[in-house]
């Protein structure tokens, strides 16, 4: 980095960020300024830095300054003041491989991660762009809940209301599973039938059989045919068309072996056969003696 190179700071200047006169259509789109490098000099604290004129404001504070390969340079710092007044054109980026070596000293690389703040205002803005406000609404409410201060989610919360009370609310999409039984014999076949709501058309389904994705199964409906007796979770997820997903509860089939008669019910079977053919054959032989033998005649 040389006196002259170009220079791009990046950041969210308040100014913008808290301007009444600018809508929030923009709000998440850092400002850019243009300058110059004008010199390389040191911090009180022997900092090595650069002097730009690249504009920097209050907010801007630790964005990238970008070099024309789109190479980051340096880190916005400050600007001078005098008198309470900000001097133009006399602004200071901290060198990017000082930068780096604090950060590696400090072991950013395992510690900058999302906190539950971020994660939920990130979650909370997918929800209400999709124009699912209420449980965008739940989103932000965590952010005030967990940080106080959090203006932005403070008044996406009364965006949320009005669309809500607008009738502009769309639901996150939801499903329910239905089976006609929950235990069948082997051999039989079963048909499942998923109940979607909300999200944003079209809806896809998938059918999962314990917890392994059915090749082809996407419709609302699936028939189930086990070849194997046992036991089965069964369940259906869908996803809308803003990629937002949910999932059914699991229902629990039991499959049984197809009925019949063990061996031992067909021996008793046989064996009643043949006393009952045995009796028979008594009876039968018994009527036929009676049969010939002769009356007796009494006599005087």
């Amino acid at each position: 980095v040389m006196t002259g190179t170009a220079v791009y700071s990046f950041g969210f200047a308040d100014v913008t960020v808290f301007a009444e006169e600018l809508g929030v259509e923009t709000l998440l789109a850092p400002s850019m300024k243009e300058g110059v490098i004008s010199q390389k000099r040191f911090t009180s604290y022997q900092t090595p830095c650069f002097e730009t004129s690249a504009s920097l404001t209050h907010g801007m504070s630790g964005g990238p300054g970008l070099n024309s390969n789109g190479e980051v340079i340096g880190i916005c710092s400050m600007g001078a003041v005098r008198e309470g007044v900000e001097v133009a054109g006399f602004n200071y980026l901290i060198a990017s491989n000082i930068a780096k070596s604090i950060m590696n000293e400090a072991n950013i690389a395992t510690k900058n991660v999302r906190g539950p703040v971020d994660e939920a205002f990130i979650q909370g803005l997918k929800y209400y762009y999709a124009e699912h406000y209420s449980a965008a609404k739940q989103q932000f409410e965590v952010c005030t809940g967990l940080f106080d201060y959090h203006w932005r989610a403070k008044e996406l919360i009364k965006s949320c209301n009005s669309a809500i009370a607008r009738g502009e609310d769309v639901p996150l999409p939801s499903v329910s599973l239905t089976s006609p039984a929950t235990s069948i014999n082997l051999g039989e076949s079963i048909t499942l039938t998923a109940s979607a709501s909300g999200g944003s058309t079209p809806i896809t389904y998938t059918w999962y059989l314990d917890g392994t994705a059915v090749s082809g199964a996407t419709s609302s409906s699936w028939t189930f045919t086990p070849t194997t007796e046992g036991t089965y979770q069964i369940y259906v997820s869908v996803e809308d068309a803003d990629g937002f997903t949910a999932q059914s509860q699991t229902i629990t089939l039991t499959v049984t072996p197809t009925p019949g008669f063990a061996i031992g019910n067909v021996w008793i079977i046989i064996t009643v056969i043949l006393v009952a053919v045995a009796l028979a054959v008594i009876a039968l032989v018994l009527t036929q003696k009676r049969r010939s033998t002769p009356a007796l005649t009494p006599t005087e």
